[in-house]
């Protein structure tokens, strides 16, 4: 079994997304657990769906920091 975990700070960026997308695609894990997205429950499922993952758990952000993601 694969992980990976991932302090992202600022996932919304499209080049970060973008290099996620990457890094899943050449290792192909099978959970990933992401730190510091920045970003809001709504818009971590829409990413979520856009990688191809079947479930993910999201606490979102309050202010500036935080969001923890598990795909």
């Amino acid at each position: 079994m694969k992980i990976l975990s991932w302090n992202i700070w600022g996932l919304g960026n499209p080049r970060m997304y973008l290099t996620l997308k990457k890094i899943l695609q050449m290792h192909g894990p099978h959970l990933v657990f992401l730190c510091e997205t920045n970003l809001k429950t709504m818009h971590m499922n829409e990413v979520n769906r856009q990688l191809n993952y079947e479930n993910c758990f999201v606490v979102s952000s309050i202010g500036k920091g935080g969001c923890l993601a598990l795909l």
